[in-house]
């Protein structure tokens, strides 16, 4: 009879008339080896053996039972059973009772695959996908999940969605990310189910419908494990009041606390956000710094954005240190935030925390503008313009100037303003600067100025009348910049035709270095003789 050791790092197999007590080299535990064992030995079928395996398959489980729940995981794929084939290759994935050994995983999840066991090729894919194993190969991935998808399996159904969704392996469609989504929602798969909701709630390869998106959360809120994340996004529609609910900071604040108790670092996020702006409950920038912390840690690279805008700032009772904020930036920025990439731009353009390096800040808004982010893009665009830690490219600077404001920046939409004005292409300054001001929330000294003088540009009585209208405006507004330029070109106007050129004050040019005339007539007096 073959007996085997239960110490996962002796593994010792050795043969025995009688029942032994103890392991000869280790002195551990042993037991009947079921892998030298005839079958007529066994004492269970292979579903048996599956089923006995998975009854120990747990993370709460003693080491000796999960090296239990692997070798009759082994003794079913002996038996040439699919789903034994399958755990067996997971014990090795994750080095469940056995040490890990990747590549035993990927043989394991391809004789199941070749088996018909849709789960072995939805986990063999993943391989491929991730490179556990195997080379990296997401069309190979794809394919596999496509396979597995086909037969049912509502994992690959969605991990098929999330190819599509991104593109990888497949050509990115949003629809067909959908359809997959919705397919395997329809059996209740919770992942499926989060991501359909998402679909409804940004109107990604879908109609937007956020009362569809609610009702999936809602569906998520209720079952025996609620997701955090569902109850996330219940929360932050009561703090908009979307979704047909009414805005509610309190209900927001409960959400996000039941799913921080999961320990769901965006929850934990959000309830910082919730003490910083008061929202919900009282003011408390301490306490919200607190939360960004435990966030910041759990990897949400939102609180790591957060915590290093309070250490630049030095808000919420610390001390200003512009090189912890760097850190956290460059950390949101490795975990894929483009909030996190531009800021860590700023750093590197401005030198906080960090020696001044213009092209790696230019190579930061690159990233964070390829994600949309706004401020990024308008970054990089005067990078551009300007030939700042890259080629002088005016065709560049205007194509992200466009997209910058396109997304929302303000400033973008002035610059774009100004340089169509310029330019005389008075239909496209109007309509940047009017932009402006809805992105801004109304008129501004800015914008009055520079739609007082688009105006005037016109040769009608009627557009003049309206330029000076807005320019006196743009004075009323007492910016420095603006109100300044505006009552000075407010004076000029109010000269007569034809009445020369502004008297200017002698110490004026004299400061400049100037000649001080004395009046028209000396001059001419002086030219005369």
């Amino acid at each position: 009879m073959f007996y085997e050791c239960l110490n996962p790092e002796c593994f010792c197999v050795f043969q025995s008339r009688l029942i032994p007590s103890k392991c000869p080299e280790c002195g551990g535990t042993v037991l009947q080896s079921i892998g030298e064992s005839s079958a007529p030995q066994s004492e269970y079928t292979r579903k048996a053996l599956v089923e006995r395996g998975l009854s120990l398959f747990s993370s709460e489980t003693s080491r000796e039972e999960r090296h239990q729940a692997y070798r009759c995981f082994r003794e079913a794929a002996e038996m040439a059973d699919p789903d034994g084939m399958f755990y067996l290759g997971l014990c090795f994935e994750f080095g469940y009772g056995i040490e890990a050994d990747f590549q035993q995983a990927v043989q394991c999840y391809q004789m199941a695959s070749e088996a018909g066991n849709h789960a072995g090729t939805c986990s063999l894919a993943y391989c491929y996908l991730n490179g556990i194993g195997v080379e990296e190969e997401p069309v190979r991935a794809a394919e596999l999940y496509r396979k597995a998808a086909e037969g049912g399996n509502l994992r690959a159904q969605t991990n098929l969605g999330v190819s599509y969704s991104k593109g990888i392996g497949v050509p990115y469609s949003p629809r067909k990310a959908f359809f997959w989504y919705y397919l395997a929602s329809g059996f209740g798969y919770a992942p499926a189910m989060l991501r359909l909701a998402v679909c409804y709630k940004n109107g990604f390869g879908v109609k937007k419908n956020l009362k569809e998106a609610l009702r999936l959360y809602r569906i998520l809120e209720n079952m025996p494990e609620p997701e955090p994340e569902a109850l996330v996004a219940i929360g932050s529609f009561y703090e908009a009041g979307e979704a047909g609910l009414a805005q509610d900071g309190e209900k927001a604040w409960e959400y996000y606390q039941w799913a921080a108790a999961y320990g769901y670092p965006e929850a934990q996020w959000r309830m910082g956000r919730c003490c910083e702006h008061g929202i919900g409950v009282q003011w408390d920038m301490d306490r919200a710094v607190q939360y960004y912390m435990e966030a910041a840690r759990g990897g949400s690279p939102e609180a790591q954005n957060e915590l290093g805008k309070c250490y630049e700032a030095g808000k919420g009772g610390m001390k200003r240190d512009l090189d912890r904020a760097f850190d956290c930036y460059r950390l949101a920025a490795l975990r894929g935030s483009p909030e996190g990439a531009f800021r860590l731009g700023l750093c590197y353009e401005k030198g906080m925390g960090t020696e001044p390096d213009m092209e790696r800040a230019a190579k930061m808004y690159q990233r964070a503008s390829g994600k949309e982010n706004r401020y990024a893009q308008y970054f990089l665009g005067k990078a551009y313009r300007r030939g700042r830690g890259v080629e002088k490219d005016r065709e560049k600077a205007f194509y992200w100037m466009k997209r910058s404001a396109d997304n929302g920046c303000a400033e973008a939409s002035v610059m774009l303003g100004r340089w169509y004005f310029h330019q005389n292409r008075l239909s496209e300054a109007f309509r940047f600067f009017r932009k402006y001001e809805k992105q801004t929330g109304g008129k501004s000294a800015c914008s009055c100025f520079y739609l007082g003088r688009c105006h005037l540009k016109n040769v009608s009585v009627q557009n003049r009348k309206k330029g000076i209208s807005l320019l006196k405006m743009a004075e009323s507004f007492h910016q420095k910049r603006y109100s300044r330029m505006a009552a000075d070109l407010l004076r000029r106007l109010e000269q007569p035709r034809g009445a020369g050129p502004p008297t200017y004050q002698p110490e004026i040019l004299q400061k400049k270095g100037g000649t001080v005339p004395t009046s028209s007539h000396a001059k001419g007096e002086r030219d005369s003789g």
